[in-house]
This record gives structure tokens, C-alpha cells and sequence, in this order.
């Protein structure tokens, strides 16, 4: 037996083509998903019990009924309430998805949605908002499609999925679009593709301007065009993404604060420690020691 900081969920499901769907039942006060980050569109359906969502370092609530998404590469993880049972269906669909169901040069902007968390667009829905929205519908459809096992039901729950995702999509789309949303212009793919090139490139020198170069637009454009798009700016999306790399290494290595800040892109140890401090609330070496959540696992 022994203690591990750090949890990545095992692949299920692995037949779907990178999908998967599972119902998870977790005790009370216990952890249901230890801290771990992925690729994939995570949806949490809550069927039973109450939950503590800390995602990116603010902690929401979700109880049953009610739907949650993380959009990909966004660190998070779930504790349980104090009811005797708590379950919830987890549902993880690849971003591939959506490009692949999209037109050229489309793909990119329906798939920006769930790549960048945007407080101004909807990431929790409640019960009571939740219940006879086209969301709902697109939900149950896909649980029962899970739970028939039907014949081809690879399939049935790709498109059921695509469904899902298509409901969120459409979920205040016209509010959006009213307030001038860049999504379906071309820059919106070049600024997807800027997103994909940090998370892979975060621990090199990256600067805005070299970046718009490779994108092929100018530095203005480009700077006005991604704070608009993903609701942050170029700094603060490299910094969270860099953070949030840390935060791995701290909870999973033994590696001194000093090396993770230079493993993170970060020349300067103080100042990562202060950037460090302001994203998450607390310093590197805290965060080492005790985690937000104090997420142990027995094995």
C-alpha cells in the first residue's frame, strides 16, 4: 500500500475510438477524481449525492441533476459531500470530433469552445435550468444509448456525443454572436492553432510577436484577436498553462521549486513563485506539502 499526490484516470471504454462513458460511484467525503488533466471534453451528470469541483484552482459545487464541463487540458478534481451515495456519469469525447464533423477551415472555432474556459460562457448547468433544455435531451439520449448496448453502439454514441456538444454549442450562441463573436473567421483557427503550439512549446521562450509571425498575422491583430477569442490574454493563457504543469511536478516529483521553474519556461525563480502564488492561491512549496483538496490515494 502507499500514498500518491497525483491521479490520472485510467482509459474506459477504450473501444469507442479515444470516447469514453462510465457511471462512477464514490463513497461520502471521499475523493472521486484525484487532481489529473487531459486532452479530452470532460462532462460530469450527477445522478446522486453532492460534489466539490476545484477546477484551476476555484472550487465550484455540483449536487444531482446538475451537468459540468471541463474543457480540455484544464486541471481539476472532485470530492464528495456527506450523502451516503454519490454518482455521476463521466463522459470524455476528443476534441477530433468536432473537427472531424466540421467543414474545413470550421472545425477550429466549434472546437475553441471547449478548449479555453470562458467564465462568460456557460460551463455548470443546474437542475432546474438543465431540465427540457435540447442539453438534457442530447444527455439522455446518450445515457440510454450507453446503458441499451445496442447493436452498433460505437457508433450511436459518437453521434449522440456530437449531439451533446452540439446542444452546448448552441447554448447562447445567438447572445454571443450578437456581441460581435469572432467564431467561424479564419483568425479563430490561427488562434486554436497558437493554443495547440503553447501547450506543446509552454517550457520554451515563447514570445507573442515570433508567434503571430508563425500564425501569419501581425502582432496587433493577433494580441486583440486572442484576448477576444479565448477571454484572456496571451500572458495570462501561457502562464496558467505553465502553472498548471508545475503543479503536476510539485504534487508528483521531488524536484526543488527552483528546477520546476526552469522545467516550466520560468528563468526567474521569484518570479514564477510570485505568479505561482497569485494563480493558485498559494506558494510552490505550499502547494508541494499540502495540495489544494489534500487529494491522497491508497493503492
Amino acid at each position: 500500500m502507499r500514498n500518491r499526490d497525483f491521479y490520472i484516470e485510467p482509459r474506459k471504454n477504450t473501444a469507442l475510438g479515444g470516447m469514453e462513458l462510465f457511471l462512477q460511484t464514490t463513497p461520502s467525503e471521499s475523493v472521486a477524481a484525484h487532481t489529473h488533466i487531459h486532452d479530452s471534453i470532460e462532462l460530469l451528470y450527477a445522478t446522486a449525492g453532492s460534489f466539490t469541483v476545484i477546477m484551476d484552482g476555484t472550487e465550484y459545487s455540483f449536487s444531482a441533476g446538475d451537468l459540468i464541463l471541463f474543457c480540455s487540458n484544464v486541471l481539476h478534481h472532485v470530492t464528495t459531500g456527506s450523502d451516503a451515495k454519490n454518482s455521476y456519469y463521466v463522459i470524455k469525447i476528443p476534441p477530433s470530433l468536432l473537427l472531424d464533423l466540421s467543414a474545413d477551415g470550421q472545425g477550429a472555432s466549434y472546437t475553441m469552445r471547449f478548449s479555453v474556459v470562458r467564465r462568460d460562457l456557460p460551463f455548470l448547468w443546474r437542475a432546474d435550468a438543465l431540465e427540457n433544455s435540447p442539453i438534457a435531451s442530447a444527455l439522455r439520449a446518450l445515457i440510454a444509448e450507453y446503458t441499451a448496448d445496442g447493436y452498433a453502439r460505437e457508433i450511436a454514441l459518437k453521434l449522440r456525443a456530437a449531439d451533446l456538444l452540439l446542444a452546448i454549442l448552441r447554448d447562447g450562441a445567438e447572445e454571443r454572436e450578437s456581441d460581435g463573436d469572432a467564431s467561424g473567421n479564419e483568425i479563430t483557427g490561427r488562434i486554436y492553432a497558437a493554443l495547440l503550439y503553447m501547450r506543446r512549446h509552454f517550457t520554451e521562450d515563447i514570445d507573442v510577436r515570433s508567434l503571430a509571425t508563425r500564425m501569419g498575422v501581425s502582432y496587433s491583430y493577433f494580441s486583440r484577436s486572442f484576448g477576444h477569442i479565448t477571454g484572456q490574454s496571451f500572458k495570462e493563457y501561457l502562464n496558467l498553462t505553465r502553472v498548471n504543469h508545475a503543479e503536476r511536478l510539485l504534487r508528483t516529483t521531488k524536484k526543488t521549486v527552483t528546477e520546476i521553474a526552469a522545467e516550466c519556461g520560468y528563468n526567474n525563480v521569484s518570479y514564477f513563485i510570485a505568479v505561482y502564488r497569485r494563480m493558485k492561491g498559494m506558494t510552490p512549496r505550499e502547494a508541494a506539502k499540502n495540495g489544494y483538496g489534500a487529494d491522497k490515494q491508497t493503492e
